[in-house]
């Protein structure tokens, strides 16, 4: 972003997105636009969060790693907790195949988005723990 809060572009933006069906656009923008709603401060409205989230669990396999994380870290930065989201990402995850393609800076954000949400997910958690003591990492 160039760190000007636009609220009536961004909210635009975003209710656009979410007007038109979020299928139409490409997983990467989903995150890019949330994030940059997080990184400015400017919050999303509830229908637009649980819209973004019903999205992504539609199939969240369809968003890499780093636009997942993403927006689970806007979500936190914005105070939104989607528990099915926070449910589902957790549980890919939670699997040493899908987290080993994170990178550092994925892991971290990810254990501080619910760690900041304080959602307990132990099983994350190990992972985390996992990922982060494996050799190279």
């Amino acid at each position: 972003t160039l760190g000007v809060p636009n609220k009536v572009l961004m909210e635009a933006i975003v209710s656009q997105m979410v007007g038109a069906g979020l299928d139409k656009y490409a997983p990467r923008d989903v995150a890019m636009i949330v994030t940059a709603h997080a990184t400015l401060r400017i919050p999303l409205g509830k229908s637009e969060a649980a819209a973004i989230a019903e999205h992504i669990l539609w199939d969240p396999t369809q968003f890499t790693p780093v636009s997942l994380v993403s927006i689970i870290w806007a979500f936190a930065k914005l105070g939104i907790r989607e528990e099915g989201l926070l449910g589902a990402v957790a549980g890919l995850a939670a699997d040493p195949k899908f987290l080993a393609r994170f990178r550092a800076w994925d892991v971290s954000r990810l254990a501080w988005a619910y760690a900041t949400l304080g959602t307990l997910n132990p099983a994350l958690m190990d992972a985390i723990a996992g990922r982060v003591l494996q050799p190279g990492f």
